[in-house]
């Protein structure tokens, strides 16, 4: 019987996601530059050569990673463009979402945020997107100055939920967001 290769392959998957897990292993202790393939390795407990059949470098898994990240961040972007123009009634719907992920994937995602290579800055195409998605009023003073502002409380608001248990934050947020704006009254 042929050895199948591929994502048919349970053995494959499986050697898979240990490559995945040590890599996410690897960056509690590293930033992304101080990883080595070779460390990549011992701590997923495979040999050299099922690496090399699943990825050619560090970079590629980052490549792989990446996708579905930029697909979770497309979606809270989108929100942004379907949301009330009122940037306080926008991000205090954003803070009583329920995000349906794991505390894994919320750890991940964390994670992959801090990351920053030539080809992936996941935080800044978060950043752009949401600056992107708002349009200040016709009347601002200075609009480049509200996309901004509101890309970076945007963001926050994302990190916080993925950061925290978000069923113990979600009044926390709206209440936070309505005494700054009170304060600045």
């Amino acid at each position: 019987m042929p050895h199948t290769r591929g994502i048919d392959n349970p053995q494959y998957q499986i050697a898979e996601q240990q490559i995945t897990d040590a890599f996410f292993s690897l960056l509690d202790s590293f930033d992304f530059n101080e990883i080595t393939v070779s460390q990549i390795i011992a701590e997923s407990g495979i040999n050299r050569s099922t690496f090399y059949r699943h990825y050619k470098d560090k970079y590629d898994i980052l490549d792989q990673i990446q996708k579905d990240a930029y697909s979770l961040a497309v979606q809270f972007m989108n929100m942004s463009e379907n949301s009330p123009k009122n940037i306080v009634a926008f991000i205090t719907d954003l803070a009583n979402i329920t995000f349906p992920f794991t505390t894994q994937q919320k750890q991940r995602f964390v994670k992959l945020i801090k990351i920053s290579s030539a080809n992936f800055n996941l935080h800044d195409f978060m950043h752009a997107g949401f600056m992107q998605s708002y349009n200040p009023s016709p009347n601002s003073s200075f609009p480049d100055f509200e996309q901004r502002l509101f890309a970076d409380i945007a963001f926050s608001t994302v990190m916080y939920q993925m950061q925290y248990d978000s069923s113990s934050i979600d009044c926390q947020l709206s209440d936070v967001l309505k005494s700054i704006t009170e304060n600045l009254s």
